[in-house]
């Protein structure tokens, strides 16, 4: 995914924590400034609107643990239950742990080699154990 679409993913991400923000500061506005007692006649449809864009973008991130190989096959479920249940605060750490985030180099998957069309190693430590011929004397 490009930095672009991150960013713009980011941006819808933050989106319903805002409207949160703007939703109770609007009500406290009406509750002592408002005599009449009544709301806009927009105010109901932009939340509606905000709701299911809320509920869109929890299915986006829930779908998107699944199809994500970043995060780890114990963690799927749990971060399924975690997106739903907190999801205007969840997303955002998803987004930033399994999205924003680059894949550290030991974790990233094997480069294909055009040459010998095998997968490249990089020789570490661990890679040039060989384990010894004879099984160690215990006794």
């Amino acid at each position: 995914m490009r930095k672009s679409s991150k960013l713009l993913l980011a941006g819808a991400t933050v989106l319903p924590f805002f409207y949160l923000l703007f939703f109770f500061a609007f009500q406290i506005f009406m509750m002592f400034l408002n005599t009449s007692g009544g709301e806009p006649f927009w105010f109901p449809a932009i939340h509606l609107l905000s709701t299911w864009f809320t509920f869109g973008m929890t299915a986006f991130y829930i779908i998107n643990v699944f199809l994500n190989d970043r995060v780890g096959k114990d963690m799927k479920v749990n971060w399924a239950v975690i997106l739903f249940m907190g999801s205007i605060i969840a997303m955002p750490i998803y987004w930033y742990l399994y999205i924003w985030r680059d894949v550290p180099s030991a974790l990233a998957p094997p480069q294909m080699n055009p040459i010998n069309s095998s997968f490249s190693q990089t020789s570490s430590p661990e890679a040039a154990y060989v384990p010894p011929s004879n099984a160690p004397d215990w006794r």
